[in-house]
């Protein structure tokens, strides 16, 4: 599946969340939290119901944090639902691992499959902190989101456009990642819309830190985000040659091109072929 862009879509919008499955995102984000007024809660939690039948997207659904009242009746209506589409659960202000495990140990007593996952945000200095102990703590758990904006006020940062005051967390995040044995890691939003250039910044700038996708609040932002975490043209060459020399020859080190070659390049190059497989499927798809 692919994960570049995840974008928020507010749930108490029915003409947006229509307009979504029209949008090139690879994962839509209903978003029942942050978007959604309290005393709109509940609407907005049934037209997030009727999208997730009718809806032909990957879907995450983020439902409000554990120490809202709103949190059990998300879990309960998402469950009875019992909708194919649901990818995961977006928790937000995750802060411990006994915060998975307890929405883990809810989901599975209500009957939700184990193949809908539990995607943590991480937007509290606590949460950064207990990054890879709140990875670990679940089979649902395949990657961690960053959120940068509850984050910058947690610890009373001054969020810039550099994002210095960011770059130990981020790199947190995706240390605990890898250590978890996660999939790539999602960083936070990029919340000026119009600034395509400053997105592009940040997006290539987080990309090599090692996040494999973006949090997006418009739709401007989406193609932005899925052209930065793709492999480029020449990235796509480079692996395609270095996976036609080992099917040839069967070596696991050799040079190419007057560069060395090892395993952990042969792996780089078979994950960028299979990216550029899913990405040439997806474009079919469309046509």
């Amino acid at each position: 599946m692919l994960v570049r862009s995840f974008l928020f879509v507010p749930g108490n919008n029915e003409k947006v969340i229509a307009k979504a499955e029209q949008l090139p995102a690879d994962v839509i984000i209903y978003d029942l939290e942050d978007a959604v007024a309290p005393d709109q809660k509940a609407d907005a939690r049934e037209r997030v119901c009727n999208a997730l039948s009718a809806t032909a997207k990957s879907v995450i659904v983020r439902v409000n944090s554990m120490e809202t009242p709103y949190f059990l009746e998300d879990i309960h209506a998402i469950a009875n639902l019992k909708a194919d589409t649901l990818t995961a659960i977006m928790l937000p202000k995750t802060n411990r691992n006994t915060d998975v495990v307890a929405l883990d140990l809810l989901l599975n007593s209500l009957g939700v499959p184990a193949n809908v996952g539990i995607l943590p945000l991480l937007e509290t200095a606590l949460g950064v902190q207990n990054a890879f102990e709140i990875g670990s703590s679940s089979d649902r758990v395949k990657r961690l989101a960053f959120g940068s904006v509850d984050f910058g006020l947690d610890i009373g940062a001054t969020l810039t456009a550099e994002g210095t005051e960011l770059l130990y967390a981020r790199s947190r995040i995706v240390l605990a990642s890898r250590a978890a044995e996660l999939e790539k890691p999602i960083d936070t939003v990029f919340v000026d819309f119009r600034d395509t250039e400053g997105l592009e910044k940040e997006a290539l700038m987080v990309k090599g830190l090692g996040f494999g996708g973006k949090l997006a609040i418009h739709p401007m932002q989406v193609d932005c985000i899925n052209a930065i975490f793709q492999p480029t043209q020449a990235e796509k060459d480079q692996a395609a040659e270095i996976m036609a020399y080992v099917e040839e020859h069967g070596a696991a080190v050799f040079q190419l091109n007057g560069k060395m070659v090892d395993e952990p390049i042969i792996k780089r190059a078979r994950q960028i072929c299979e990216l550029a497989e899913m990405l040439d499927s997806k474009q079919q798809g469309e046509n």
